[in-house]
């Protein structure tokens, strides 16, 4: 009988060491993913700001001066 809870303490211990090791992966993982997110987020922000330039340009005919008008 106390071998048999030997045993599954020594299967427990296993897993709980596999866990973390997962665990370790996973959080590397998501400071990974949320370095991305923050790329894209970052790039996003840019491209919006060229599509914002884009439309500025074509509202006054393509010429970056301004008209007397505005």
């Amino acid at each position: 009988m106390a071998s048999r809870i030997k045993e599954l303490e020594k299967e427990k211990e296993i897993l709980i060491v596999r866990y973390l090791k997962l665990q370790d992966m996973v959080d590397g993982y998501n400071e990974e993913i949320y370095n991305i997110c923050c790329e894209i987020e970052a790039l996003n922000k840019k491209i919006d700001k060229e599509k914002e330039d884009i439309e500025r340009k074509a509202h006054r005919g393509g010429s970056d001066r301004k008209t007397a008008s505005g």
